[in-house]
């Protein structure tokens, strides 16, 4: 009875990490090392390695890795990005301020990211 209990607990800790992260069992290892480590206070490392289909050793590679260079150049890009506008769409003249828009698509695959350019300008005077 007692191996039953472990059994069911363990199958309901992996069932309530599924719930909460199984979303990047179709993505890249590391989106899911990056799950792993967002939850690694809450479930068992290896667990979550074993239901996200990664090694634990992976995952440990992954967290003494230094970023690759091409990640140092997003998060400079990214830095540079952040929000030009600072809402402010008033323009002086047209083809100054152009917008875009982010739709999120819940799928059975996982979300999938629609990013539209606006044909038009927003021009207020």
């Amino acid at each position: 009875m007692a191996r039953v209990k472990r059994e069911l607990a363990r199958v309901k800790k992996e069932r309530d990490f599924l719930k909460r992260r199984g979303g990047v069992l179709r993505e890249r290892v590391e989106v899911k090392y990056q799950a792993i480590e967002h939850c690694r206070d809450q479930y068992p490392i290896r667990m979550m390695c074993r239901c996200l289909h990664v090694s634990a050793s992976g995952f440990d590679d992954w967290q003494k890795r230094l970023p690759s260079k091409r990640q140092q150049a997003n998060t400079e890009l990214l830095k540079s990005i952040s929000n030009h506008l600072n809402r402010d769409f008033k323009a002086d003249d047209s083809n100054h301020k152009w917008v875009t828009d982010i739709t999120y698509i819940e799928t059975q695959e996982g979300w999938l990211f629609c990013v539209s350019l606006s044909t038009y300008i927003l021009v207020w005077l």
